[in-house]
């Protein structure tokens, strides 16, 4: 016997994340990067400023720090971010940078 499902609208719950179509498209970076870049900037500050400790990047979206760490690289390899360590127990600090995916 098949259980009834309620249909759903999920539209007005979809609060969360964005990740850009021109990034969204790219083959070149996993989807876990994409999601990091995502979160990074849903969390940057209106005057451009993000400050935030990569163990609670990690844990908002549910991954490992060993896998957090591997998307940041993909994403300052890729030449989309940089991150200025302050030292152990500090928050890192994050840049976006504009790119060649942005205007293809």
């Amino acid at each position: 016997m098949i259980e009834e499902k309620k249909r759903i609208n999920p539209g007005p719950a979809m609060d969360g994340n964005f990740i850009p179509r021109w990034l969204f498209k790219r083959l070149e970076i996993s989807l876990g990067a994409k999601a990091v870049y995502s979160e990074l900037g849903r969390l940057m500050a209106d005057d451009g400023r993000l400050q935030v400790g990569r163990l609670t990047i990690a844990r908002r979206l549910g991954v490992r720090a060993k896998h957090l760490d591997r998307y940041l690289k993909e994403l300052k390899l890729c030449g989309l971010i940089a991150i200025r360590r302050h030292g152990q127990g500090k928050p890192n600090s994050y840049f976006f940078f504009s790119h060649r995916w942005m205007e293809a």
